[in-house]
């Protein structure tokens, strides 16, 4: 279900995530976090208090967006009756010693840009945890489908690339609430996919029919952040 259903819906955020077109490079160290970011642009999201090398040293990682009036698009039709269609960078620094921040990453797709006025904002959050970066995605529908899809992304940081090591993906429908889980971890070379229905005569949903089913794999060579150039069409 999670293919097919990917391949219709996944259409709305294409084109704004492949139309974020930067001229922005951010700048490359700086000791004051409101340094790093260029005039008109605002942190959507942050963490600054987590380690990303193992240095014990905390690091940082934002999201920031282009505020432009001429990129907020009017609506008439159904939906929202407006679309922030902005740009948004993602960068990862690490900090040194000295306090000062050197940027690793700067990623100008992967937080994408939602151009589909019936589609709520996509990217949800990030979070540095145990050494390691995940990003949360969310497909939501105000009209047009009754699928919500919900993803996360986790990275580490190793040989100078930060590499995916786990991914989640949960769907579900919001009228038969039956939903399908899965969960990989690219290191151990497991997968494992939950599905939930219900029975007919289960009209509260209270007893889930649930049923799992484990696939293990050959681990192969781990996809870096850089290579993802957006969310939802992962494979």
């Amino acid at each position: 279900m999670k293919k097919i259903f990917l391949v219709v819906i996944s259409l709305g955020i294409i084109g704004g995530a492949f139309g974020q077109k930067q001229s922005i490079i951010l700048k490359q160290k700086n000791k004051k976090i409101e340094s790093l970011i260029p005039e008109n642009w605002t942190i959507i999201a942050m963490d600054k208090n987590g380690d990303l090398n193992d240095d014990g040293i905390d690091d940082l990682v934002f999201v920031i967006k282009k505020e432009d009036v001429n990129n907020i698009i009017a609506n008439s039709e159904i939906g929202s009756d407006s679309l922030d269609v902005n740009p948004k960078i993602l960068g990862i620094y690490f900090k040194d010693k000295n306090g000062c921040f050197e940027k690793q990453l700067q990623h100008d797709t992967f937080v994408v840009v939602n151009n589909n006025p019936t589609m709520e904002e996509p990217f949800q959050n990030l979070e540095v945890s145990n050494g390691e970066l995940t990003f949360k995605f969310q497909e939501f529908y105000n009209a047009g489908s009754w699928y919500v899809n919900n993803e996360s992304y986790t990275f580490k940081y190793n040989e100078g690339l930060f590499k995916l090591i786990r991914y989640s993906n949960l769907n579900f429908h919001r009228a038969t609430m039956e939903s399908e889980e899965e969960n990989t971890d690219y290191i151990k070379g497991i997968t494992l996919i939950t599905k939930e229905s219900f029975s007919e005569d289960d009209d509260e949903k209270e007893n889930p029919i649930i049923k799992s089913n484990t696939i293990n794999f050959t681990p192969k060579k781990l996809q870096s952040l850089r290579e993802l150039k957006v969310p939802f069409l992962f494979e």
